[in-house]
């Protein structure tokens, strides 16, 4: 292993990635004098380092002690040998007896911490694999036992260093490997939010616990992000909390993405106008819900199943093509409450004329949403389509977690290690380089999808280009970073992607200015990105863009976007929020050339400190709201929101006025 710290510049993106690297932390021995831990060190394929970390304290302080001894060793091991920690796979005593270790691995190293138990059983000679490999965990040394932590851990990991995702067999999501993964403790949530917000918290979790009441959320998948939501950080919030959450997908079938995809435009107004949804389309839907609800949902203890034979006691669907399992909980349990949460933004009023394919496609959503208890819309009422009388619909904020990868504060280090990251797919892309900090750049999520302002501001980045080499020849201008999550390449996106490269080819300044790369499921990459940029800018307010704007505004990052998103209630204009029409490429590229030349921006700190968000934009916040429903429909009562905050309601019936 060779020593280069001497070469390694957090700040400078252009270097050579570093390698990466796992490792296992033993459980803790104690004695009089003190205690230790064996930590063992690999890459993919070989161990590579072993050491033992050691302290001398008394038994009563070992907690604290060796908390801390652990951190600074591995913070001293990183940066000595310049290589990138991903996990640390922790034996569960010592995560028990040490109960900030996990959240300061991951707060301040950006490790993900998997709390691992030992088995005791021996293996036989019956057994396949090595005997001496699988020896019983006590007759393991101290360093055995490490590297046995580490070889678990780096099995829960798949390319891009990510931890994988995992669909049981009945279709639940394997949250953070069954909740292995402690990124936060209650203490770090508690933080996030004001004093009364977290007692309402606590008071519907434990009204939930005492009552033993079973949440699912039905979505259509658990990734795809940005454009459809996931519940990574509500499901693990409640675990926390003790709340019995649970949530579902589908298990996917050939044809079904691009169905799915052509509804989603559909119901937003963005698909062709000469395409509908037809009934075959339909019935496919219909059919591949069923399926998926025979299968797994409705088996014996399936969430399906009424509440006596063991389902849950509220149903709530996110996604619309899922809709039809509203009718399938009322047949099991009529009186069982359901809740579909709505956060596709329509163009326009979607039932005003009845022959437009979009109004056909709400029609459907609509005759599903007869067996609805209750929407929950994401979107404020500017933007919310009106398909569910007003008395049963209620409001919850748009959130971001602040203690994820993609919200969390992150060290110029690990800032450095993902800008490499970024820069070495740049160059295997053969992709404009950025070479960051000397070049500065203007960051961009694209959907590839119609509507997502993806052309309209190479066309505007276009006339900035042109004006900034015109009034300062020779000097550098901002670069355009275009990201994207999953491949570029599919049925749904191939002709947006191919429109976008062939108007960066046709000009030799946008060949030479853009980049645009896949950036994958690491949410730290997206967060690096997003930190740096001078500015974001999304021409859209298409699902999931909300939660982007919000990111940026707790990071300080000035924005860049439609009109539109000024019915967003955390969207107000200022010097560092501007608002456009979303096709006035003349203004788009005038205010880039200001942001170009806003020295206050270009003195842009590398790593700023993150703004505290008002209580209900938090994940804290978001479970608050979803707590409440869950606790009010469970009991039976009638609860009519009439088109309020749901967040403000939970408050105010737990004894908290919104000034409190």
């Amino acid at each position: 292993m060779s020593i280069v710290s001497s070469s390694y510049n957090a700040d400078a993106w252009s270097g050579r990635p570093l390698n990466v690297i796992y490792i296992g932390i033993s459980e803790l021995i104690c004695d009089n004098t003190g205690g230790r831990v064996a930590i063992a060190i690999r890459n993919l394929t070989d161990l590579v380092d072993f050491f033992v970390c050691s302290w001398h304290v008394p038994r009563s302080d070992v907690s604290d002690h060796a908390t801390g001894a652990i951190i600074a060793e591995l913070k001293e091991y990183r940066e000595k040998h310049a290589e990138k920690i991903v996990s640390a796979a922790v034996h569960q005593s010592l995560a028990s007896g040490c109960p900030s270790l996990c959240s300061r691995l991951w707060s301040e190293l950006d490790i993900v911490p998997l709390v691992l138990e030992h088995k005791d059983r021996e293996r036989q000679h019956t057994d396949k694999g090595e005997l001496a490999t699988f020896a019983g965990w006590y007759r393991k040394e101290l360093d055995e036992r490490a590297d046995s932590l580490v070889r678990k851990c780096i099995r829960s990991f798949g390319i891009g260093h990510v931890l994988h995702n995992h669909i049981n067999y009945d279709g639940s999501v394997d949250v953070d490997r069954g909740y292995h993964v402690h990124l936060a403790c209650l203490e770090d949530y508690k933080k996030t939010v004001e004093p009364a917000t977290w007692s309402v918290a606590q008071h519907y979790a434990q009204d939930l616990r005492e009552r033993k009441v079973k949440v699912a959320f039905f979505s259509m998948t658990c990734q795809g992000k940005p454009d459809v939501p996931t519940r990574h950080a509500l499901a693990r919030f409640s675990n926390r909390l003790g709340a019995q959450v649970k949530w579902f997908v589908p298990k996917p079938r050939p044809g079904m993405v691009p169905l799915i995809r052509k509804m989603q435009d559909t119901l937003e107004g963005l698909g062709n106008p000469l395409s509908d949804i037809t009934v075959n389309d339909e019935l496919l839907i219909l059919d591949f819900a069923y399926a998926n609800a025979r299968r797994h949902w409705l088996r014996q203890n399936g969430p399906l199943r009424s509440r006596a034979e063991g389902g849950v006691d509220i149903v709530i669907v996110d996604s619309a093509p899922l809709l039809t399992l509203a009718l399938l909980s009322k047949q099991q349990d009529p009186g069982r409450p359901v809740i579909f949460e709505n956060s596709l933004h329509s163009q326009g009023d979607p039932l005003q004329d009845h022959n437009s394919p979009q109004s056909r496609a709400w029609d459907y959503i609509r005759a599903r949403l007869a067996h609805v208890d209750l929407l929950v819309s994401l979107l404020p009422k500017g933007l919310a389509p009106r398909v569910m009388p007003e008395e049963n619909v209620g409001y919850i904020q748009f959130s971001v977690d602040q203690l994820d990868g993609q919200n969390k504060s992150l060290t110029g280090w690990d800032i450095g290690f993902y800008g490499r990251e970024f820069s070495s797919i740049s160059r295997n892309l053969q992709m404009s380089i950025i070479r960051y900090p000397e070049e500065q750049y203007i960051l961009h999520l694209s959907q590839f999808r119609p509507g997502d302002g993806t052309l309209c501001l190479l066309h505007s980045y276009q006339k900035f280009y042109d004006t900034c080499v015109k009034e300062r020849p020779g000097q550098p201008v901002l670069k355009l970073l275009i990201c994207h999550r999953g491949p570029s390449r599919t049925p749904e996106s191939s002709s947006f992607y191919d429109a976008v490269i062939s108007q960066i080819n046709s000009s030799e300044s946008l060949s030479a200015s853009v980049c645009i790369i896949p950036i994958g499921a690491a949410d730290q990459m997206w967060n690096a990105l997003l930190i740096n940029a001078r500015a974001l800018v999304q021409l859209s307010t298409l699902h999931g863009t909300p939660e982007m704007l919000l990111g940026a505004i707790q990071k300080g990052t000035p924005i860049i976007t439609t009109r539109d998103a000024e019915l967003l209630p955390f969207m107000q204009e200022s010097d560092h929020t501007i608002l456009v029409d979303k096709e006035d490429k003349s203004a788009i590229a005038r205010h880039l050339s200001r942001i170009f030349s806003d020295e206050e921006l270009s003195q842009h700190k590398a790593a700023p400190a993150l703004k505290r968000l008002p209580d209900e934009y938090t994940t804290v916040g978001n479970a608050v709201s979803w707590l409440y429903l869950a606790s009010k429909l469970s009991r039976g009562d009638n609860f009519e929101p009439r088109g309020k905050d749901i967040y403000k309601l939970a408050r105010e019936e737990a004894g908290y006025n919104a000034g409190d």
